[in-house]
């Protein structure tokens, strides 16, 4: 019997599948042929089809639905509470059910969205001052303790690539566009910009949380009718990139709790 997924991943199953991209990104020797080999298993113990991956295109669709859905929340287009019907998702895009479940169902992890029994998937209530004062300390947490941690792992690259990143940032500051635009745009740049101080410690399962709690999206919703102080945070980036050229973890630490504070609740 062959088995496919139709319902939102178990935990036991999304576990195997971040040891398996775990072991693919941090396994330099690890090629597509070793993927094609691999059983995963499910409860009646059968393993998937051994397919051809250029076949395979569900994840990528999964990712856009998952990325288009985001901004759509982020950017207040789609406003807190509102029912996100999955038959009408998936007529719109032209596709089956199958992956915007999976889709809803990250997103389900990330906090943007709820499920009621019943009644399906809704966009999640827009973050009180209380949630949103709880979700800066686990942000500030999980950011300065992967970079007090892993300051020592910081290359030179590393440094370039968070010039890079933030001069990006700063032209886009500079640049007035659509308010969805710049939401979208400054959330990808931020995001890498941080995941790359996350990224020093070295430590996958403090990139997993990094990446799953989705605390860039989570973090900008408050700002979709007004937009954050860009320019503010351009510098407070600098002060970070500056402490970590001076290697100065201590200073770097700090500036990084600053930046992450800074942003006050919007209601």
């Amino acid at each position: 019997m062959k088995w496919y997924p139709t319902a939102p991943l178990s935990p036991q199953s999304i576990s195997t599948l971040c040891r398996l991209i775990f072991y693919i990104i941090y396994n330099p020797e690890f090629n597509v042929k070793q993927l094609q080999s691999l059983s995963f298993k499910h409860r009646g113990g059968e393993g998937l089809p051994n397919q051809d991956l250029k076949q395979i295109k569900a994840p990528s669709l999964v990712d856009r639905l998952v990325i288009r859905i985001r901004e759509d929340i982020v950017s207040g287009d789609l406003a807190s509470d509102s029912h996100l019907k999955i038959k009408q998702i998936a007529d719109s895009h032209g596709i089956s059910m199958i992956p915007v479940r999976e889709a809803l169902a990250r997103l389900l992890a990330s906090g943007l969205v709820r499920v009621e029994a019943n009644r399906g998937y809704f966009v999640a209530s827009h973050p009180t001052a209380k949630d949103y004062a709880e979700l800066v300390k686990a942000r500030e947490l999980i950011e300065t303790s992967a970079l007090a941690a892993g300051f020592d792992n910081l290359t030179a690259t590393d440094i370039k690539s968070l010039g890079s990143l933030n001069n990006k940032m700063r032209k886009l500051a500079a640049a007035p566009r659509r308010k969805r635009n710049i939401l979208t745009e400054w959330g990808t740049l931020n995001t890498e910009f941080h995941r790359i101080l996350v990224g020093c410690f070295r430590n996958p399962y403090f990139d997993s949380i990094f990446a799953d709690l989705s605390l860039e999206s989570s973090m900008a919703r408050p700002f979709a009718d007004e937009l954050p102080p860009y320019y503010d945070l351009v510098e407070q980036h600098q002060a970070i990139i500056e402490a970590i050229k001076e290697s100065n973890s201590k200073q770097a630490v700090k500036e990084l709790s600053l930046h992450i504070n800074s942003l006050s609740f919007k209601s």
